[in-house]
């Protein structure tokens, strides 16, 4: 009895120093965290494919065989090479061998593997499952799995050799695999309480709003501003020529300040009754607005309203001096001394003052700024004669966009007196004025007193027109003998008044 607890204490501890000299299995190559589809190339399928994954070790004769649990007995399939033709000896060989067999994965360290292997061996001879056991981890082929280590990718035949079964012997033939749908974005967490919480829920996302057409407008064009007036639809009531005019006047009120009363016509000129409907507009680009008249308030209410708009205070002196205007057809601002920002209301104020037929704006300082803001009050004066803009620090560049807006808007038709003098003009201003004189035919005064002509202004000047000046006075310039004798070749004599040359 001693002897024999003693062989299988040797042949145990054998085993177990058999098991720690074992080399480890070389890892895969590749990175763990190198990611790879799960279904394979095209290229890298082979017609024998079917790997015979159930193949033993041909050199040790050891063959897996598969263990069921049955009413808590373990249950062994027949060994199918237990029948041989070579006699009972090879017969009991196999039935021997299939007392123990080697389960795989194993895990030396685990108790529930050592429970498996317990159930595996119980009731055979002690002695010959450790000597198969020693001889097994003795051998050169290597095991499957030690303390962790991956399993071989390269499975090993019955012959030893890898063997593959194509598929076509089966009648089974390969069809694509069906693509998967891409999953879709998903945020938050909004599944049920029994659901992990881990798992994000799919949030389906709004479809996308189709944009909603435009509705239709007519363009009207006023005193030459195009305004765009959208129909309204639906519309409680039908809607007509009448009132087009209406919301093109309320249009154009709150860009210029001042409302007309319009009457609409066509682009080729047909009138349009104000009952007719909208409807008949909508084939047409644009529509004219004709102004009959204008909806005035008093203009020292529009001053007030404009100071309110441009945020400048309202000066009683400047109320006043416009509430004068509307009687005496005269706007006298002489000497105010009177920037731009200071003018700006006033001239607001002064727009569509259709009754105004003097503007005094001597000694005050416009300047070239200025200059723009009464070039668009000038062109809506149509009976302005007088225009007194002395003194105002005026260069030629001020002057040239008078010029080019008046010639634009064939304003200032009626315009007898025009006086720029005391003005750094220079010497290239009497081309702007020959420009300006070709507007307004009926301008008998001028006066360029001091403002920088020379000779030169009137021998390289073209198109020169003065044959219609009756009072001209260019004192305090550099025009010299020269300049003067070309000068009279453009003045008509018969109708000359006065000539100031000093």
């Amino acid at each position: 009895v001693m002897s024999s607890t003693l062989l299988r204490r040797e042949l145990h501890e054998g085993a177990m120093k058999a098991l720690r000299r074992k080399p480890m299995l070389p890892t895969s190559s590749s990175s763990p965290t190198e990611s790879k589809s799960a279904l394979l190339d095209e290229k890298e399928v082979v017609d024998d494919w079917l790997i015979d994954d159930l193949a033993i070790n041909s050199s040790r004769g050891v063959k897996r065989r598969r263990m069921h649990e049955f009413d808590g007995e373990p249950q062994r399939r027949p060994n199918r090479l237990a029948v041989t033709d070579h006699g009972s000896s090879r017969t009991l060989e196999t039935e021997r061998r299939n007392r123990f067999r080697p389960v795989s994965p194993v895990n030396m360290e685990s108790d529930s593997n050592d429970s498996v292997v317990n159930q595996q061996v119980e009731g055979v001879n002690e002695n010959e499952n450790l000597s198969e056991l020693s001889e097994l981890l003795s051998s050169d082929a290597p095991m499957s799995q030690h303390r962790g280590q991956p399993l071989e990718s390269t499975p090993v035949s019955r012959h030893g050799s890898s063997y593959q079964v194509p598929l076509s012997v089966f009648g089974v033939v390969r069809n694509p695999a069906p693509r998967q749908p891409e999953p879709e974005m998903i945020v938050g967490n909004t599944l049920p309480a029994s659901q992990p919480t881990a798992v994000s829920q799919v949030v389906h996302q709004p479809p996308p709003q189709v944009s909603q057409m435009a509705p239709p407008s007519i363009k009207v064009r006023v005193e030459g501003k195009l305004l765009l007036v959208p129909l309204p639809i639906p519309s409680a009531e039908p809607l007509t020529i009448a009132w087009l005019a209406d919301e093109a006047a309320k249009r154009y009120y709150s860009f210029e300040g001042m409302e007309p009363k319009l009457s609409l016509t066509t682009e080729d000129g047909a009138m349009l009754a104000p009952q007719d409907p909208v409807t008949l507009l909508l084939s047409y680009r644009e529509v004219n607005g004709v102004v009959v008249s204008w909806k005035m308030h008093p203009i020292t209410e529009r001053y007030r309203e404009a100071c309110s708009e441009l945020g400048t205070d309202v000066d009683e002196y400047l109320e006043r001096s416009l509430d004068i205007s509307q009687a005496s057809f005269s706007l006298n601002l002489k000497g105010c001394s009177l920037d731009a920002p200071m003018l700006d209301p006033v001239f607001r104020a002064s727009l569509h003052q259709t009754s105004l037929q003097h503007l005094i704006l001597s000694d005050n300082r416009i300047g070239d700024t200025g200059m723009q803001l009464l070039a668009k009050l000038v062109t809506k004066l149509p009976h302005l004669r007088e225009l007194d803009l002395t003194c105002n620090g005026i260069t030629y560049e001020g002057l040239n966009v008078f010029v080019h807006h008046v010639v634009e808007h064939q304003a200032c038709k009626r315009l007898e007196t025009l006086k720029l003098s005391h003005n750094r003009l220079g010497k290239s201003c009497v081309n702007a004025l020959s420009k300006l004189m070709q507007v307004t035919k009926a301008l008998t005064c001028l006066s360029l007193m001091s403002v920088g002509v020379t000779a030169a202004s009137f021998t390289g000047a073209c198109n020169l027109s003065l044959e219609i000046l009756e009072r001209l006075d260019i004192g305090h310039n550099t025009v010299g003998s020269e300049g003067v004798r070309v000068l009279l070749r453009y003045l008509t004599c018969s109708r000359l008044e006065r000539l100031s040359l000093a």
